[in-house]
């Protein structure tokens, strides 16, 4: 899993820049403050070093974040609360969800695109080796929550007429991972997330075929 994640190294330092271009373009950092709202897995990745970005370049600028899912990351947007939202939308029917526009009253930059992966005991991914199918990963329980995007696999399934076993919610991705660790179930996440998250010796983390991916926007008021 390790080189899965070392290809996804230099996507997430373009959408570092990518991001700090949107701000400093579209915003304009003379406005002596800004504040941000992101999705939990781009903030170690993505969020930290634009910040230390941010202090370098423009060190007078007052710069407040939060945390939340991309859903509320937008509502802060659009009500006001918030400058930015960095959040993230999944291919659906066969391809991209169109990012907002300023139809919507607002206005995205894409910053990258990543894979969700399929993070299981070692066990397991030894049978399944380099990769699995959607089909593959349903003969395990799977671990859900908040932490987890084992919704998106879940709905994936459904499509397809599949039922999956989701016999765990967590809200940390260290729950999860514990449970894996334990051998009794498989979850799911993004490179993104497993940048910053080390796996237990026990657990691997492999691709899924088709591969499940999502982008990842810089949104603001399209002013």
């Amino acid at each position: 899993s390790g080189s899965l994640l070392a290809r996804h190294t230099t996507r997430i330092d373009a959408a570092i820049t990518a991001a700090a271009n949107e701000l400093t373009a579209h915003l304009g950092l003379d406005r002596g403050s800004l504040r941000i709202t992101a999705f939990p897995a781009a903030i170690a990745t993505i969020v930290v070093p634009l910040l230390s970005l941010l202090d370098r370049e423009f060190p007078g600028i007052r710069v407040e974040f939060a945390e939340d899912d991309p859903e509320q990351a937008l509502r802060a947007v659009t009500d006001g609360r918030s400058d930015v939202a960095l959040h993230y939308r999944y291919a659906d029917h066969g391809g991209w969800a169109q990012p907002l526009t300023s139809g919507e009253g607002l206005r995205s930059r894409f910053l990258l695109s990543e894979e969700v992966l399929a993070v299981l005991p070692r066990s397991d991914a030894e049978r399944f080796g380099a990769h699995a199918t959607l089909h593959d990963l349903l003969s395990l329980g799977w671990i859900g929550g908040h932490a987890t995007c084992t919704d998106r696999l879940v709905t994936l399934a459904e499509k397809h007429g599949h039922r999956a076993d989701v016999r765990h919610d967590v809200s940390k991705t260290d729950s999860a991972l514990a449970l894996v660790s334990s051998g009794i179930g498989a979850t799911f996440l993004s490179r993104l997330a497993l940048e910053t998250t080390p796996l237990p010796d026990d657990v691997v983390a492999i691709e899924i075929r088709p591969a499940v991916r999502r982008r990842v926007y810089a949104t603001t008021l399209d002013d």
